[in-house]
């Protein structure tokens, strides 16, 4: 409350203590909610460029282990926990020919620690994908991913390293196939 001459004073006298909330003049026990600063929202918005090696490793009617290369953009919403979307493009050269994937993970990110910059934590995400076809051991053109990601990150100022880890089935063969993603991607965020 302000006074006319520009003093301004608690309702509550004396002050309440950092674990009360002052109510029309008495302190209640529970913290009072304050509004986020613009600030403070924008900090919640983050995005980062990656880029990195990937291995693959398909069984069933898909076999066989190949790398490639990845770039990725992640957009959180969120700090210590946090909303997570990740479009990617990934190239793999197999035996017979490069194999292009576009995707998309959605999912929730924990963040830990945020000593001098530094932090880490986990995601997990629901991972989906195309896989396009550039060979001629499968007619299929066109290949449906989806699947679960666990990742772990490392974060230090603007750099971000992270290592993801998908497993996941591809539906729509007869017999169906699987594949395990392994990547390390590196890049800077925004």
């Amino acid at each position: 409350v302000c006074a006319p001459d520009g003093r301004c004073v608690s309702r509550c006298n004396p002050p309440c203590t950092d674990s009360e909330r002052c109510v029309d003049g008495a302190c209640l026990e529970g913290r009072a909610k304050r509004a986020v600063s613009s600030v403070e929202a924008a900090s919640m918005h983050s995005f980062a460029v990656l880029v990195g090696g990937v291995v693959q490793n398909a069984w069933g009617k898909l076999k066989g282990t190949s790398g490639g290369i990845a770039v990725g953009f992640d957009y959180l919403y969120g700090r210590k926990h946090a909303l997570v979307i990740e479009p990617r493009f990934l190239v793999v050269f197999g035996n017979d020919a490069s194999q292009p994937e576009i995707g998309v993970n959605i999912g929730y990110r924990l963040q830990l620690g945020d000593e001098a910059g530094l932090s880490g934590g986990a995601q997990a995400a629901l991972a989906t994908n195309l896989w396009i076809n550039t060979g001629n051991a499968i007619s299929d053109p066109v290949f449906f991913y989806i699947g679960g990601q666990v990742a772990g990150f490392l974060k230090y100022k603007r750099f971000t390293a992270q290592i993801p880890i998908d497993v996941g089935v591809l539906p729509f063969f007869s017999p169906s196939a699987y594949a395990v993603t392994v990547a390390f991607l590196a890049g800077v965020s925004f």
